[in-house]
């Protein structure tokens, strides 16, 4: 599982390294200014290199915290891209999304649930310090935003939760006799 979240991580980071530097030099134009972008891509090599180099050779308890740290670092590069080129109505708020699919599929729901407020307080910031970039589809962008992002987490936590029903019930026909209840030589081999 670690090695699973590892590598989705990694994928992740890679690919918000490769999507600032097209919208740096490709043909889109959403071009940032040389210390922003430095900055940014900075940064996601950072993750990148830490998540490859680091990631795998700590245990579970601290990898967890390690990946909370990502977490967190990717929601503040989001929130300082989204500030600086339109608020909610910027391109780089789409990656909320995936943040918190990666979070949705491989978190607790409690915790899911605290860093989805979080990721929409803090990239949603500058709606409410810069008046200047608030407008009506800026706001329609940002509650259109928050709606799939909710769905999206209670679609990944429903599925999480058949496919830990599946499971229970599956152990449990291993071990027990169907018709009785009563525990079979494989359950008491275990025992």
């Amino acid at each position: 599982l670690v090695k699973m979240r590892t590598r989705t991580s990694a994928s992740l980071w890679a690919a918000a390294v490769a999507t600032e530097l097209f919208n740096q030099w490709g043909p889109i134009g959403i071009s940032s200014t040389d210390r922003s972008f430095a900055i940014t891509v900075s940064i996601g090599i950072f993750a990148l290199g830490f998540t490859l180099l680091v990631f795998p050779r700590v245990s579970y308890r601290s990898y967890r915290y390690l990946e909370q740290l990502s977490f967190a670092m990717a929601i503040s590069m989001i929130a300082f891209k989204c500030s600086e080129s339109g608020g909610a109505g910027s391109p780089y708020s789409v990656w909320l999304l995936i943040i918190v699919f990666y979070a949705a599929f491989f978190w607790q729901p409690t915790q899911l649930f605290w860093n989805t407020l979080a990721t929409v307080s803090i990239a949603f910031a500058p709606l409410i310090y810069e008046p200047e970039l608030t407008s009506t589809n800026d706001a329609f962008f940002a509650a259109l935003l928050m709606a799939i992002m909710i769905s999206m987490s209670l679609a990944m936590l429903y599925r999480r939760q058949l496919s830990r029903a599946a499971e229970s019930a599956v152990k449990f026909l291993s071990l027990a006799d169907p018709l009785t209840g009563v525990a079979n030589l494989r359950a008491f081999e275990q025992f």
